[in-house]
C-alpha cells in the first residue's frame, strides 16, 4: 500500500505544509514509486520466494541472516550517529519527544493490524519492527533522494535514533522466544 499511499500523502503534505511559504518542492511521483519498490516490495517478495522455494534453505538461513541483521543493525546505528552527532542532536532538542511517539504509534499500529488478521505472534513481532523501522529508511530515502532537502531531514534524523533504540529493545528481548514455525519445519522435514 506504501508505493500509492506515500506519494498521495506527501504530495498532499508539501502542497499543505509548504505550499503556503513560496518554497518549491517538486514530488517526482515515478521515481518516489520506483524509490519505495526498492526498498519494500523487491526484498520482500525475493524473502517470500525463497521461504517459498526453498523452505528448507530458508530455515538453514535464519540463524545466520538474524546474526547478521543484528551485527549490520548495530554498525548502521554506530555508523549514523557518529556521522551526524550534531543534527542528530539538533534534531533530538526539535523533535524527540514527537518522533518518539510517533515510532511507538505506527509499530503498535502494526502489532494491532497483524493481531486483527490474527497473524502468528512471529509474524505480528515482524511487522510491529519493520513498521517501526522501514518508515524511518523510507523517509530518509525520500528525504536525501528524492526531495533533497536538508531541513527535512532534521525529524527524520531524530526518528532514525529512535527507530534503532525502539526496534533493538524489541529484537533482544523478542527475538529469544522460540518460534513455533521452526518447530512445524523440524517436524516436517524428512
Amino acid at each position: 500500500m506504501s508505493i500509492l499511499t506515500i506519494p498521495l500523502i506527501l504530495s498532499f503534505a508539501l502542497e499543505y505544509f509548504i505550499g503556503r511559504t513560496g518554497v518549491e518542492i517538486e514530488l517526482p511521483i515515478s521515481d518516489t514509486v520506483i524509490q519505495i519498490m526498492g526498498i519494500t516490495v523487491i526484498p520482500i517478495s525475493i524473502g517470500m520466494f525463497i521461504r517459498k522455494h526453498r523452505p528448507h534453505f530458508a530455515l538453514r538461513m535464519k540463524k545466520p541472516m538474524r546474526v547478521a541483521s543484528t551485527v549490520i543493525f548495530i554498525l548502521v546505528f554506530i555508523g549514523v550517529l557518529a556521522a551526524n552527532a550534531e543534527k542528530l542532536a539538533e534534531g533530538m532538542k526539535e523533535a524527540g519527544l514527537v518522533t518518539l511517539a510517533l515510532n511507538i504509534t505506527t509499530m503498535g499500529i502494526g502489532y494491532l493490524t497483524a493481531k486483527f488478521f490474527k497473524l502468528k505472534m512471529e509474524n505480528a513481532i515482524s511487522i510491529t519492527i519493520e513498521s517501526g523501522i522501514q518508515n524511518g529508511t523510507l523517509a530518509f530515502v525520500i528525504v536525501t533522494s528524492i526531495l533533497k532537502n536538508v531541513e527535512m531531514g532534521i525529524p527524520t534524523g531524530a526518528y532514525s535514533i529512535w527507530m534503532f533504540v525502539t526496534g533493538g529493545i524489541l529484537m533482544w528481548q523478542l527475538g529469544k522466544r522460540p518460534t513455533q514455525s521452526d518447530s512445524n519445519y523440524k517436524v516436517s522435514k524428512v
